[in-house]
């Protein structure tokens, strides 16, 4: 998903101005615990105050990512 995802030119301009921070579930369960992280992959949408906004589970199509990121975007 990190290859053909976020290195697609549609994702990336809806993605523009987000921050996307990879985290290791090993190694950051609190951090997984604290949004609720039950699967992999998955893509958690943070405000810069903290608060969770969405997320994306799961493997998908590229198409199907893209119409998730419009989904969370208009809550």
């Amino acid at each position: 998903m990190k290859h053909e995802a976020f290195n697609d030119a549609t994702v990336a301009k809806k993605l523009e101005k987000a921050v996307i921070v990879p985290v290791d579930a090993e190694k950051e369960r609190g951090m997984m615990k604290e949004y609720g992280v039950q699967s992999i992959p998955m893509l958690v949408f943070v405000k810069p105050d903290g608060k969770k906004f969405g997320q994306i589970a799961g493997y998908m199509t590229l198409e199907g990512f893209q119409r998730e990121v419009d989904r969370v975007q208009k809550g």
